[in-house]
């Protein structure tokens, strides 16, 4: 059976998107969710490009990532998600870039694994949801 690993940044995810996606994908192992740090409860427009010697909270978002796909024993896929906040809805865009960004910066910064390379390029991805709490119940 394939296994998703969810690395998500709220509490309610945490408790439940993985119930709810099992729920409607049977054939798939959706194994217990890791909490991180959000980083977009903030303009991302606003946030200096290169904050040198300061961790930004995407950071510590970049580093879960990482962190399991280093596993050795990790899911067939591993998906970041983290909430479109209200002051971000008209750039998700610059989200994603930014995201993007952190973790080009993380692979500059540490030596990595070609196994871990083709982890990242081929089973990892990061997602916006802009949920509506009540919708969990109907999935």
């Amino acid at each position: 059976m394939d296994s998703i690993q969810l690395i998500v940044t709220g509490n309610m995810e945490k408790l439940v998107l993985h119930k709810a996606l099992g729920n409607n994908f049977p054939n798939i192992a959706f194994w217990e969710p890791i909490q991180s740090q959000g980083f977009t409860s903030v303009d991302i427009s606003l946030i200096p490009p290169d904050l040198i010697g300061e961790e930004r909270e995407v950071d510590e978002l970049v580093t879960a990532l990482f962190n399991e796909i280093e596993r050795r024993k990790h899911a067939d896929m591993i998906i970041v998600i983290d909430d479109l906040e209200t002051v971000n809805f008209h750039q998700p865009e610059v989200v994603v870039k930014y995201f993007r960004g952190a973790v080009n910066t993380y692979m500059k910064n540490h030596h990595l694994t070609q196994r871990v390379l083709k982890k990242l390029r081929e089973d990892c991805s990061f997602h916006l949801l802009v949920p509506m709490a009540e919708t969990y119940f109907f999935l």
